[in-house]
């Protein structure tokens, strides 16, 4: 089992977390849990004043900690996250933390970066002929395109926080 597309289906939603929760998920994630997440913090409305019509919970068996968003309002969890997550207001900041990103429009902002960076090992594969080089040009487009700017997170921070105090989580349980 790859991966998951949790919809807005009550019924399947709580189908699909009651099997990954089966074998190894952390007894303190349940089903309920995610589904109050989701309701608490409006998911739904939320990506609809977004321009989405629909956000999706994309749950990934990995051994990678690790949760995104995708520009077309997809979250993806990973299960090891999911495993070491230790109470419903930690996996709600994670949650708000990704829809955060996608209120800023970080996703939509790091394809324009890699349009820039595949423009610029083009322009380096004409001109430079030493390996040394690309390899520095192909590590340091890597590293753009892997990951937010330190402003980029901070913003998504402040708005997981104040999502969650308007959802009734409390930030400071959120800390793990």
């Amino acid at each position: 089992m790859k991966k998951l597309i949790i919809a807005q289906n009550r019924a399947l939603f709580l189908l699909v977390l009651c099997l990954i929760t089966a074998p190894g998920i952390a007894e303190a994630i349940e089903a309920n849990a995610l589904l109050s997440i989701y309701e608490k913090l409006n998911v739904r409305e939320t990506c609809r004043q977004l321009g989405f019509s629909s956000c999706k919970f994309v749950i990934k068996d990995s051994d990678e900690e690790n949760a995104y968003v995708t520009g077309d309002g997809n979250i993806y969890i990973y299960t090891r996250l999911l495993r070491n997550v230790t109470s419903e207001d930690e996996l709600a900041f994670i949650i708000a933390h990704e829809l955060g990103h996608l209120a800023y429009g970080h996703p939509k902002r790091r394809q324009e970066d890699v349009g820039w960076i595949a423009l610029g090992n083009l322009i380096a594969q004409v001109f430079v002929e030493k390996n040394d080089t690309k390899m520095l040009i192909d590590s340091m487009s890597n590293a753009i395109t892997s990951c937010y700017t330190r402003n980029q997170e901070r913003e998504a921070d402040l708005y997981a926080i104040e999502s969650l105090c308007n959802a009734g989580y409390d930030p400071l349980k959120a800390i793990n």
